[in-house]
Order: C-alpha cells, then structure tokens, then sequence
C-alpha cells in the first residue's frame, strides 16, 4: 500500500469529432459548452485539493484541455480508443484504465462531480474509499434488475457476482463517482477483472444484444452497474471494507453537500443549477470561461 493520497485523476474518452459539436450534447450535458464548464469545474476544485492532478484521455481531449481551455492539470495521459478493447459499447472503460495507469495512490473524480472541500484525514488514508453507498429504496431495485440482466448476457463474471443476491436484500453496491485508496494492488485488480467483464470475448454476443436499438438505457444501466458491483467483489477478495465519502441518501446526489456533488440522470439537464455552475466558473476562473465561450459557446 502506498502514502496518503496526493494525487487525483480524470479521466474521459471522446465520441467522434462529428458527434460533439456545439450544439449537441456531451456526457449527459445538452451540449459541448456545458459538459466543458462542468469539466473545468471540477478541474479546479481538484486543483484546490491535491498536490497532483492528472487527466487520462483521447487526443481529442488531450488538444482541448491543453491548447485550447488550458485546465491547470499536472499532466496529461493520451490512450488511444483501442485500449479500452473491443467494441464501443462500455462509456466507463476509461475509468479502468486510468486506474491500471497509477503507481501511486489516487482518488479518481468524474468530470460531473464537484469536490467542494478536502476529503478528511481518514478517508486519504484509507485502502479504499468510495462516494456513497446505495443500498436501500429505489437504488435496490436498481440493482435487482440489472443483475438479472447482468447474469442473463454476460457469462463472464468473478466468482463474487454468485453471492450477490436477486433482490438484492441484504446486499450493497458503491457509487464511484468518486473512487480511490492507497491500496493500489486492490484497485488495479478491481480495473482488470471489470474491464474483463465488459470487453471478454465471451460476454461479447450479450454486449451485442445490449447494443441493439430499444436497449440503449439498459445498455447504460448494466455498464454503471459492473462498475459499482465490482468494487464489492474486489474488495471481499481482499477482505477490505470501503469507506465512503457520503451517508446514504440521494440528496447528496440531487442537491447541496458540504464535500462533493455528484450530478447524474436528469440532473445534468436542469438549466437553474447549470446555470449556477457557469456563473460560478465565470466569477472564480474567468479565464477558463472565457476560452470555453471562445470555442463551445453559441455561435
């Protein structure tokens, strides 16, 4: 296991140059210019909180954030889109990969989750840690039925997935929009064995049938749903408990918090709180605003 954590990561893969212009949208946001403001956002948020920060992208992103926006990350890892394996059908992969590129401990934060304050002493020194954890009311049901449609397409999975149960009671799943830990043996584990999951040859003809039009939001559900199942598996394999940064509790996910908003769903298309988040770039980072209306805004 390494130090308390020092350094933080994003990371994002890019759909093709065509398909994020201006107008249309971007990662959950109504267009380009939002998802860069959220992005920024949470870049400088980060800035305020770690020694290091790092994105790992495409070279779409790699040009954006460093020549046109100027984010004030450390560094900047381009992978190119075939690393993530096979096939387009799993937006997350990058995550597992920008895990699997760490040697030291980190916290990965999504570009649509804002780290208002420090993370406590505890929570940097932990093996690993989490966001939230969703357990109960409508993330139970949730994961009951994309479990069932997890283990009716795709045969490949960690022997762990087995005790999981159908309705999902008594069972447990992490929220990793925020994610990371000092135990680096652990969470590259955990990004190997997800992105077997998500790319084995085996589960192929399962993404296939995900693929195919009318599936695309259980596509979407069952991709979020490995990844946040996953990290249980890992961490009983290795008899870690995961902390998390937030109680239970969807108001952490839908309204104000102390430490970290996380936006997700139908949150990204709410104009008042967008607005807010643009205005406040604009008062606290002008500059960068100024670059993301120069090159995503209205023309």
């Amino acid at each position: 296991m390494e130090g308390m954590i020092l350094k933080a990561v994003h990371s994002y893969f890019f759909p093709p140059i065509d398909q994020h212009t201006e107008s249309r949208g971007l990662g959950g946001f109504p267009s380009a210019r939002e998802y860069w403001y959220s992005h920024a956002l949470s870049a400088c948020l980060l800035r305020q909180h770690f020694l290091r920060i790092e994105l790992v992208t495409d070279q779409y992103g790699a040009h954006v954030v460093m020549n046109l926006l100027k984010l004030p990350y450390d560094s900047v890892r381009v992978l190119p889109h075939s690393a993530a394996g096979v096939g387009g059908h799993a937006w997350n992969s990058i995550k597992f990969l920008a895990y699997l590129e760490q040697d030291e401990a980190f916290v990965h934060c999504d570009t649509d989750a804002y780290l208002w304050n420090p993370l406590p002493r505890e929570i940097l020194d932990s093996q690993v840690f989490g966001q939230s954890i969703e357990a109960v009311g409508d993330f139970k049901t949730f994961y009951s039925e994309t479990l069932e449609e997890i283990r009716k397409y795709l045969p490949e999975l960690p022997a762990g997935f087995s005790k999981f149960q159908s309705d999902f009671e008594g069972n447990y799943a992490i929220n990793c929009g925020l994610l990371g830990g000092t135990d680096l043996k652990l969470l590259h584990y955990y990004a190997k064995t997800t992105l077997l999951i998500l790319h084995h040859p085996k589960n192929a003809n399962g993404w296939e049938t995900l693929m195919r039009e009318g599936n695309s939001d259980v596509r979407e559900q069952v991709c979020a749903a490995v990844e946040q199942l996953n990290i249980i598996v890992a961490c009983a394999k290795f008899h870690v408990r995961p902390k998390v940064v937030l109680e239970i509790g969807k108001e952490h996910l839908q309204g104000p918090s102390p430490t970290l908003t996380h936006l997700m769903g139908p949150t990204k298309n709410d104009s008042t709180r967008l607005s807010k988040y643009v205005e406040l770039v604009k008062r606290e980072f002008p500059q960068i605003a100024g670059r993301i209306e120069t090159h995503f805004g209205q023309r």
